[in-house]
Parts: structure tokens; C-alpha cells; sequence
């Protein structure tokens, strides 16, 4: 479980959004995505790669909200990936 306080980002995240309902969703490094419900002060681990082989995540959001398109590069800078992660 995160331990992170409740207004600091987990794992150094480098990208924070919101979802349509107000839930909060933070990506790191590695991937790794953590999740902090409307109302609450504790994060929570959704996924991880267990791996720091994805680096610079970016989230954009389809237009109905209901999904994030993640992209990433590779930390040696070879590859590309993209992720669809559903916020529902």
C-alpha cells in the first residue's frame, strides 16, 4: 500500500489528471499508476510494470472521459508505447 501523504504525488509522478468523476490518477515512471478517489487522502496502487523500463508518461483522455490514452518512451529512448487504461 502507498504511503504517500495525501497532497503529495506517489512515486514521483510526472503526470496527474482527473477523470470525469473527479478521481485523481498519477503516472510515474516504470509504468506505474496510482489512483486517489474523490473525497479521499490515500493513494492506491492500480498497476505497475515492476520494471523502470517506461519513461515520460503522458495521459490524454478519449472525449467521452472513459478512457486514457498513456504514452510512453522507453527509457533508453528506443521504443514507444502506448496504453488505453478505462477510468470505469
Amino acid at each position: 500500500p502507498d504511503t504517500t501523504p495525501g497532497d503529495a504525488a506517489p512515486d514521483n509522478a510526472t503526470e496527474i489528471f482527473f477523470d470525469r468523476r473527479d478521481t485523481l490518477w498519477a503516472l510515474s515512471t516504470g509504468l506505474v499508476v496510482h489512483k486517489r478517489e474523490r473525497g479521499s487522502t490515500r493513494w492506491e496502487p492500480v498497476y505497475s510494470e515492476g520494471a523502470d523500463t517506461n519513461c515520460f508518461p503522458r495521459a490524454v483522455m478519449d472525449e467521452h472521459g472513459s478512457t486514457a490514452f498513456i504514452h510512453t518512451h522507453s527509457c533508453d529512448g528506443e521504443r514507444v508505447t502506448l496504453y488505453a487504461l478505462r477510468l470505469e
